[in-house]
């Protein structure tokens, strides 16, 4: 399984760690709870080592809503690193789309129901092109 050093840099310097890319949606651990206890194994050995890091994954909505009951997945993760594709939606093909915004913050609602307050952070976001650039 991939995993990834995510760096934010704004008025504070953040430093956090993602284990892989999509792993709800790939089922690269075979379950979420099989996931979450990788996570949770993996935030045991940085605190053993003296690190206090927060780790996620990087999945999108999807990812988490096909796994099934993913209450432990919401209890390992630190916070939610949100992979948005409003334009890949099947109603979507333009960024002047009459759901692209719909679709994303519908994605947002879909995080913040499950969250229990931890932190959401959009990570990747694909760009469409405006109809009028198609003409």
């Amino acid at each position: 399984m991939v995993s990834t050093t995510t760096y934010i840099f704004s008025d504070l310097l953040t430093n956090t760690h993602a284990i892989g890319d999509e792993p709800l949606y790939d089922n690269d651990a075979g379950s979420a709870d099989a996931l979450a206890k990788y996570i949770t194994q993996m935030k045991q050995e940085f605190t053993s080592a003296g690190l206090d890091i927060p780790v996620s994954i990087s999945d999108m909505a999807y990812g988490w809503k096909q796994a099934g009951d993913v209450s432990s997945m919401v209890e390992a993760v630190d916070f939610f690193m949100i992979n948005n594709f409003p334009y890949f939606g099947g109603n979507a093909k333009t960024a002047d789309s009459d759901t692209a915004w719909s679709d994303f913050t519908g994605d947002i609602e879909y995080f913040q129901g499950i969250a229990n307050g931890k932190p959401l952070l959009v990570t990747q976001v694909r760009i469409a092109l405006l109809s009028s650039a198609l003409e």
